[in-house]
């Protein structure tokens, strides 16, 4: 009997190891993906702030066009033209109410309006999250033309395509720059203006840098888990149904409400119909000035 006993102890402590082995092994491997992941954003970063602060500038203007017949759909998704709209405004307010923007300085302006300006890439899961929130922040000003759906590099974060998107408005001035296609080939170039203000707010080159009303966005402004691996249509719909059950919705309508008062503050509170707003007031109340 004791020998049995000491047998069934020893099968017990050896499953017991086998168990221990296979946690520690499990970390690992998680901790070596996060290093993976982490050394291709370094990368990303490095070769970004290379591209816009070095000479390749210089040609990307001539290799545009081609890049992106060539690899601007490189994981397949499909591209479609879409209404830009996405629901009626909400009263979804941030926390804190500017939501993960920072106050950098004075606003940027262009042909006397304020100037909301975006850097980012076409392959980037962060800027693709980030446009559904600028787009609907923006459609409350002015109107968006030859716009088509798309996802970034990997096709898990669906996105709006604005490289050939056209906006127009009375009250602001839309300045949209994605310097790398799907593919990671060249794409837009920056103007001095624009690559100066880049290397002054955003030195590491992460991207997107969104920059409105004063205020500046490095990354995400919400949690991208919420819509990754959904589709293009699903995370539309929702929004333009106001689905509040569908946790993105309120992420996504309170980073738009925080972008909408950046704009109003910056521009004396017109138009009237959209800061007017209590929500919007009640995010510009907590602005620096």
């Amino acid at each position: 009997m004791k020998n049995t006993a000491q047998n069934a102890s020893r099968r017990v402590d050896t499953q017991r190891d086998k168990q221990s082995r296979k946690l520690q092994q499990q970390a690992l491997n998680r901790e070596k993906q996060i290093a993976r992941q982490k050394a291709q954003r370094a990368t990303d970063r490095k070769r970004i702030a290379a591209r816009i602060g070095g000479s390749v500038l210089a040609i990307a203007a001539l290799v545009t066009a081609v890049a992106f017949a060539l690899h601007g759909n490189a994981s397949g998704v499909s591209q479609s033209a879409v209404a830009a709209g996405l629901g009626a405004p909400t009263s979804d307010i941030a926390s804190p109410p500017a939501s993960a923007f920072n106050h950098v300085g004075p606003p940027l302006y262009a042909s006397g309006k304020p100037e909301l300006l975006f850097i980012g890439a076409q392959y980037c899961p962060h800027c693709a999250g980030q446009r559904w929130a600028i787009v609907k922040a923006l459609t409350q000003f002015g109107t968006f033309s030859n716009v088509t759906s798309s996802a970034n590099d990997d096709g898990t974060i669906p996105t709006f395509d604005l490289h050939h998107a056209t906006y127009n408005s009375r009250y602001v001035t839309f300045v949209h720059r994605d310097v790398e296609d799907r593919a990671h080939q060249p794409l837009d170039t920056l103007s001095a203006e624009e690559q100066s203000l880049f290397t002054q707010y955003d030195p590491s080159g992460g991207i997107p840098l969104v920059l409105v009303g004063g205020y500046g966005l490095l990354g995400d402004g919400y949690d991208l888990s919420l819509i990754a691996g959904k589709s293009f249509g699903t995370v539309q719909h929702a929004l333009q149904q106001g689905d509040s059950s569908s946790s993105f919705v309120p992420a996504i309508n309170a980073e738009a409400n925080s972008i909408t008062a950046f704009i109003c503050h910056t521009d004396r509170m017109r138009p009237h119909s959209v800061c007017d707003r209590p929500t919007i007031r009640q995010i510009v109340s907590r602005l620096r000035t």
